[in-house]
């Protein structure tokens, strides 16, 4: 993937989690509104969990590309007093395959998921099938495989430099 296809997927994946805090918090308000006035949709709060997942797995992937997932900075800072640069990044390769391994694996699993649920309809949401759920979050876990790839492809240790490890 070139570096433009990486920047396009992710402003798309941005305006989408953008989009999806909008569309959330507006039919969440909506919703909050009309049972104030004794009105309500049933639908809300299952096409609001949905949502949600959808929002924490894609918001997920953007923090893996940007680096914003909690970082150990106390043990990253101990073990690159103690190691080489070249130990260093052996921790940070074998740290972002296991995490890429996890990953592939949930993905591999959601598939599944997806797959077995395909029929089965939603009780609430006209349409909505149960597998665009796990759909969903099969998006956002692939694009934080991609994401981890990437960054532990691009990350170099340099000598007397803080370092990040790529979780």
């Amino acid at each position: 993937m070139s570096a433009l296809e990486r920047r396009a997927v992710l402003g798309v994946t941005e305006w989408v989690v953008v989009a999806l805090t909008g569309a959330l918090f507006t039919i969440l308000f909506l919703q909050v509104l009309l049972r104030y006035v004794g009105i309500g949709f049933v639908w809300v709060e299952e096409l609001s969990i949905a949502m949600f997942i959808w929002l924490v797995f894609l918001g997920a992937a953007l923090a893996f590309r940007g680096g914003g997932h909690p970082i150990v900075e106390l043990g990253a800072q101990a073990l690159e007093r103690r190691l080489s640069p070249i130990g260093m990044r052996r921790i940070q390769t074998f740290l972002a395959g296991l995490l890429a391994v996890v990953l592939g694996v949930l993905a591999v699993g959601l598939v599944a998921m997806a797959w077995q649920t395909r029929q089965l309809a939603s009780g609430l949401v006209p349409g909505f099938r149960v597998a665009f759920l796990y759909l969903g979050v099969l998006g956002g876990v692939l694009l934080s495989l991609v994401a981890v790839i990437t960054r532990a492809r691009t990350t170099t240790v340099r000598s007397g430099a803080p370092s990040q490890l790529p979780i």
